[in-house]
């Protein structure tokens, strides 16, 4: 996928993403099976074709890292550049991804 491929996610998605991800265990499980349909099952349906790759991950980040990191990520969510890097959703790397 390319910059152009990617699209800022509604504020109101981002901030249910990531309540969701840094409280709820169920639906931190269902983001790691199906990033797709985990964000769907928020109202926001994302394009058509591949799975953005920053919703591609190996270990999740903890509940933890991503409270600490909500600001930050939400302002990276909502900006055309969100989406497209590869590891702003990975244990350990979230901070890496948002520049703090």
């Amino acid at each position: 996928m390319t910059n152009a491929d990617h699209a800022p996610l509604p504020h109101d998605v981002a901030d249910q993403l990531l309540q969701q991800l840094s409280t709820n265990d169920a639906f931190r499980e269902a983001f790691a099976n199906d990033a797709r349909a985990a964000l769907t099952s928020l109202g926001y349906t994302p394009p058509a074709g591949a799975t953005p790759y920053c919703l591609t991950v190996e270990k999740l980040a903890s509940k933890e890292e991503f409270a600490q990191a909500r600001g930050q990520l939400m302002e990276h969510l909502t900006s055309a550049v969100g989406l497209t890097v590869i590891f702003c959703y990975e244990a350990g790397r979230i901070n890496e991804a948002v520049g703090s």
